[in-house]
Order: structure tokens, then sequence, then C-alpha cells
């Protein structure tokens, strides 16, 4: 199936964009999946890798090699080999950059999930990167013994370099060159032969001409004895140091080891992620009964060659036949079909602007390529063959392709056999594409329910197919037209068109006249289109400045509302001053009430607009606030709302609908102090409160922005009669930690809040 639909030539595509070497044997053996859970995940994994990446998200991975066997060396005590070791530290190193990703405006979550969490130690990262180099050389900072051996080292060098020198001087009439050169491990100096025995030292053998000795005089044997017992010690220290690293990673082998195949996992998400990206591919949406592929192109064909076409079926139909001329792009049609649900269904991004597919439980083909046939009789048997075991699988919830239906035999069986099959599958009610240029066939499409009929376009002029697909067409083998363009005598055609009217029935003449009226219908559809997109966008359009308009008016009112409002407070509090110091002088007394009763009369009242709809567990906010809570209870005109965990009590009037939270995963996180108050400590809200609790919830808030630093905050306490906020008003005024307050700006609330900074 895989081969027929050339599925796996996609995976060998996919599998060049991974960069650790196991994956592309990962990715060349990837099956699709037909169990719905596991389809959803493999796309939303891939979806989320290309958001990432479209977001700047970082990931690159290459050069990083698979640690799985050097974690589990260590893990059972074994030591490693340094060379491992630093390719596993070169793993930590790229998974600490990545996981700075999450503190990055991202999007994948996905991806930020899996980075999250990666664990990674320290400490094991910083002693793997002292002890050694990026290239596996163990560095002096591996420890101070390897550091002062190799100072050891290089002072007897020094030495063996400084004492010959000094001999070759005095004996150079006994040397046959003078040269210091090396035997084994050790170094030697070149005599002549008749002078070999005259140190005082060791002969170590000659040279292949015989001309020269080689001797190791006893001071040089004595530092080439000190040499080889340091380097021996450097050997014992670095094995030493191979063995602590190794232990030190067999103590974290199980969580390096989990972060390290996330890390591969991640590899092959970025690579479907890529492919898709690279093609302009985009995730198709799964479930329903319908079909659709818009703008699908086949991803094996040059892109800038390759025809996009529409491939929709709807819920009520189940067979689509394909028909038109041998080499028209039928096959290729049918191929994108089937490729793109089983690309779909191993978590691979398709080539469409849009696409919609149904769970299918299996995806079976029979598909052949007739160019490559030697022996009708072997390729109709095989082709049997098949369909006879597809019959055998198949489910209602099957996708089934079929090319060329009843081709290799006879003409006349091959078809009434074509028209067998085909109701066989109709029979088992599931889905079937199928390509044929039967006559007989495309007359089904008509007569039975749920089969559509389609064709792909052919240019008669160029005499090559244009791969342009139409739905609801019937397609025409042009044979003659095609003859038509050679050089065939003229009456041949005359006699070739005469007995091919005499074979056509009345039916297939009907169908050349109904494709007629459909590609007419067609045209109209399309027009009508295109003026209904225009309408709804013009339509669009109003709304919008409506609503803007709409806003802008409700603006304005509620700021003169509150305006009034306002000035009307401060003109009763003034009047209530002068009653209270006039309270003895009974006619000044009644003067003032009478000009109290003329300002309140004056005075607009509140239009208060009340959202009937609010019931118990919607979520509400208070007018000009931010801050959102879901209604526990109602009683009255009041509500009870739990605001992360606060109850407050508001008026219905107090209150608008808003979403509900969705659950989102913050990537970058703020914990605050432990002695923070519950809530946020940039608001206070005592909206419905009477004004004694009001009073001791403000001491409370003021007291925690204090203890946290805060240097200020806002009071919400709704608009109501602002009694309320006079009353908070008042107590700010006097309250000994309060440096300023004033009524919070429009764009934090206006009247209904009140903004305090503190000393």
């Amino acid at each position: 199936m895989n081969d027929a639909l050339e599925f796996k030539t996609i995976l060998e595509i996919v599998s060049t964009y991974v960069h650790f070497d196991d994956n592309k044997a990962v990715l060349q053996g990837l099956t699709p999946s037909f169990k719905r859970l596991e389809i959803s995940q493999r796309l939303s994994d891939t979806h989320d890798a290309m958001e990432y990446i479209l977001s700047g998200g970082d990931h690159y991975l290459k050069g990083l090699s698979n640690t799985q066997s050097t974690l589990i060396k260590a893990s059972k005590g074994g030591l490693c080999d340094i060379l491992d070791l630093v390719a596993l530290n070169k793993v930590n190193h790229r998974i600490l950059t990545l996981k700075k990703q999450i503190f990055k405006t991202l999007r994948g979550e996905r991806v930020l999930d899996v980075l999250d969490g990666m664990v990674i130690h320290m400490p094991l990262v910083n002693r793997l990167d002292t002890c050694f180099s990026p290239t596996g050389e163990v560095l002096d900072s591996a420890s101070p013994t390897l550091k002062s051996l190799r100072k050891q080292l290089r002072d007897v060098e020094g030495s063996i370099g400084k004492q010959t020198q000094d001999f070759m001087r005095q004996n150079a009439s006994k040397l046959s060159e003078q040269v210091v050169t090396m035997r084994g491990d050790r170094y030697v100096l070149m005599a002549k032969v008749s002078e070999k025995n005259t140190f005082n030292g060791l002969i170590v053998g000659e040279s292949a001409s015989g001309q020269s000795a080689y001797v190791e005089p006893a001071f040089l044997m004595q530092l080439n004895n000190q040499k080889q017992t340091i380097e021996s010690n450097i050997e014992n220290e670095i094995e030493r140091i191979a063995w602590e690293c190794s232990n030190f990673v067999g103590e974290h082998a199980l969580t390096l080891m989990a972060s390290h195949e996330a890390l591969m996992m991640l590899d092959v998400w970025f690579a479907k992620a890529l492919y898709g990206l690279d093609r302009d591919g985009n995730i198709p949406t799964l479930g329903g009964k319908s079909l659709h592929l818009e703008a699908a192109r086949h991803p094996l064909i040059d892109p800038k060659s390759v025809v996009a076409n529409t491939y929709h079926l709807d819920e009520t139909t189940r067979i689509c036949i394909i028909s038109g001329p041998n080499t028209g792009g039928k096959t290729v049609a049918l191929k994108i079909i089937g490729l793109f649900t089983l690309m779909a269904y191993a978590g691979l991004p398709i080539l469409v602007r849009t696409a919609q597919l149904p769970y299918y439980d299996g995806v079976f083909a029979d598909i052949g390529d007739e160019q490559s046939i030697q022996s009708s009789l072997s390729t109709f048997s095989s082709h049997i063959s098949n369909i006879s075991q597809i019959l055998t699988k198949v489910t209602p919830s099957s996708l089934v392709l079929l090319d060329e239906l009843g081709s290799g035999t006879d003409p006349d069986e091959g078809e009434s056999l074509a028209i067998a099959i085909l109701d066989a599958f109709y029979k088992k009610e599931c889905t079937l594409i199928a390509t044929t240029h039967y006559n007989r066939i495309k007359q089904i499409a008509y007569e039975w329910d749920g089969v559509m009929i389609s064709s792909v376009e052919f240019d008669i002029q160029t005499l090559s197919p244009t791969y342009r697909y139409f739905p609801h067409q019937a397609g025409q083998s042009n044979a003659l037209a095609i003859a038509s363009r050679f050089a065939l005598p003229e009456s041949l055609l005359q006699r070739a068109s005469e007995e091919l009217e005499t074979k056509r029935s009345e039916t297939t003449l009907l169908l050349d006249r109904l494709n007629e009226q459909i590609q007419t219908n067609q045209l109209l559809e399309e027009t009508l289109l295109t003026q209904t997109k225009e309408l709804e966008d013009q339509k669009t359009s109003v709304s919008l400045q409506e609503q803007a308009l709409k806003s802008k008016l409700e603006s304005i009112e509620q700021q003169a509302q509150a305006l009034i409002q306002e000035k009307a407070a401060e003109a009763l509090e003034e009047i209530q001053m002068y009653l209270e110091e006039a309270s003895q002088q009974k006619h000044v007394t009644q003067a003032l009430q009478s000009i109290k009763k003329e300002v309140v009369a004056i005075t607009p009242k509140t239009i208060v607009k009340v959202d009937e709809t609010i019931g118990v567990h919607d979520y509400v906010k208070v007018k000009g606030s931010q801050r959102s809570g879901q209604v526990l209870e109602i009683k009255g005109k009041q509500a009870m709302i739990d605001m992360n965990g606060m109850r407050i009590k508001a008026s219905l009037s107090q209150l608008e609908k808003t979403e509900s939270p969705k659950p989102k995963k913050n990537v970058a996180t703020y914990s605050a102090p432990s002695s923070a108050p519950r809530g946020s400590l940039l608001e206070c809200v005592v909206v419905g409160m009477r004004g004694d609790e009001a009073i001791a919830k403000v001491n409370d808030y003021i007291e925690d922005c204090l203890l946290n630093n805060i240097s200020s905050g806002i009071i919400i306490h709704g608009v109501g009669t602002l009694i309320l906020k006079k009353v908070i008003s008042e107590h700010l005024s006097r309250h000994p930690n309060v440096k300023s307050h004033a009524q919070a700006p429009l764009e934090q609330g206006g009247i209904v809040a009140t903004v305090v900074t503190f000393k």
C-alpha cells in the first residue's frame, strides 16, 4: 500500500531534516496510525513544532549524537570513553540553551512543555566542562594532581633537552649525528658504532645501515625513567578522572536519559515541521464524514509545474468515480487523496491550503502502472487478487483506492466486472475512490445514490493533460479528437465516428448534454459565491463601524455621568457642612434644605443597565475592572462572586459577563513572596461591602503592600451612591501610611476605583 502511494518516498525526504542519525531510521520506518487519539497527538506535536519555529524558537540540533549507550553504560557502573562523555555534555549544553527559550514569548505549547520538563544537573555539566575540552583533551583543571604531574613532566623533558645538548657538545666526536631521537618511548642518542661501548649507559640497537648505534647514557637513562614514571602516573590520574566522571554521570543517568530522549523526540517533531514549512504545508482537521482537500498539490511533482486541485466528498458521497483519458492525471488525483490521508495519520503536514479528513480504520489501494505491464493476464490476475483481499478486510469506516477498474482483460468483460466490483464495495458502505474510462460506470454515477462522477482535463490542442480536476463532470477518452490531429485519412475518421454513434445509447447522449448543463451551473455558482462573499465583507465592515460608534457613545455618556455625579456629590458635601454649622439657625437650615432638594432634583440619576442573562456559574467582572470571577449565588439584585478564592458581594447592575478563563500553561512564571496576601496585591476589591468591612479590608491591603515593598495600589469600590467611595477617601486621608490618593484614570476604572500611593 505504502509503496503504491509513494509514502515511503515522502518519509525519505522528511528524514533528511533530522540531525540525530538514529532518527533517520525512526522516520523512514514511520507507519500511519489508525487510532484517533494517537493521530490527533501526532498532528498536535507537528502543529506546535511549526508554531514554535515560526515564532522564532531555536531548533538547531546539528552535531549532536545519541547518548543512550553511554548513559546505559554509566548507569551500570561502567567506564565511559572520554569522547563519549564530551558528546554527552554537548547534548547537555544544547538542552540548557533550548530551555532558555521558555522565558521568551513563543508559541507551540507542546514543545515548550517538553523543554520545561527536561532536567540537567548543573554540577555534572560544570564538572565535565572542567575536565574535558570539546575535542576530548583532559584539561589541567580536571585535578590538582594532574596539573602537578604535567608540570613535572614538562620539567623532566626540559632537563632532557638541556642535558642532552650539553652531552652532545662534550662528545661530538663520538656521535654520528648531533640529534636526539626516540626508540619506543625513550630518548636516545646516535653514536658511532666504534664508540658505542665508550658511553656509561645502555646500547638499545643499531641503525639499518649499521653505521650508528642507539645509546642511552646513564644520565639520560635516569631522566627517561623519571619521564616514564610521571607519564604512567598521568595515565592513572586520567583514568581516575574518567571513572569519577562516569560514576557522576551514572548517578544522574535516568534523568539525563529522559531529557536526551525528549530532545531526540523534538528532533523528529522539528523535521516534520520543517518539511511542511519548506513546502507551505498545513495540518488538516480530523473528524466528521466529509473529505476536503483545498488546493492540494502532489509533493513529488515539481512545485513549479504542479497543478493545485480541490477534492471534496460530502457526507452523502460514498463513492467517487474519476474519469478521463489515459495519462490524463486520474491516478495522480487518486494518489493524492490516499497519500495525504497516510501522511496526516503519520503526523505529517500535507500540501494544501486547508483540509478536513475523516477518521478511517484503514487505507487500501490497488494501483498499478499500466506502462510497465508486460502480460495482460498477469496484471489482471494481480488486480483481482488485491481486490479480493481488500473486500475481506474493508469496513464502512475504510478508504479504498482502485485504479482503472476492470483493466487488463477483454473490454466488455472488464466493464461488466468493474460494475460488479463497484457494487460489492457499494454494499460494504465504505468510502471508495476509483478511476475508469468505461462509459457504463460513468452512467452508474448518475443512477446510484451517494456516487459522484468527476474527471480530469485533457488539452486537445497540445495533446497533453492539464491535470485539472473537475467534480460532477464525466470525462471523455477523446480518442477520435486525438486521432484527428494526425495524418489519418478523413474517410477513416468519418467511418470511426459513424461506428461510435451507432454504439452510443440514448443515455450516453443524455449524459453529454447533462455535462454541458453542469458546467454552466458551475460557472453560475462561482459567480454567486463571489457576489455573496463581497456582500458578507461589506456587512462585516458596516457592523464593525456601528460597534465602534456605539462603544464611543457609551464611553462619552459614562464620562459625562461620572463628571456630573462627582460635581453633585461635592455640592452636597458642602451643603451638608453648612447645614451642620447652621443647625442652630432654623431659617438658614430650612433654606439650605430647600437648596439641597433642588440640587438632588437636578442631579441626573445613574442609568443602570442590568444584564439579566447573568446566572449562577457564569464568569463576570466588575465594570471598569479587569479582574473576573465566577457567580456563586444570586439573591434578588445582589450576586456573590468568587474571585481567586476571595468572595465578594456586588449588585448585578455593577457586573458584566466575561469569558471563562482558559487554562494555559505559563512558560515564564512569577512567584509572590510567602508573605503576600491571597489574590493580587495590585487590586483591593470592596464592591458591595459595608463601610466597616471595607475599611478593614483596605487596612489589610495597605499592610500587605507595605510588607511586600509595593509603592502604590488600587482600590475598586464601584459607583453605587458614592457613599463607599467617600468613606474610603476619608479613611485614606487619615491613614498614617498613605501619602496620597485620587480617583483612578479612565483606563484603570475611573470613578469606580481609587489609586493610592504609600509612604
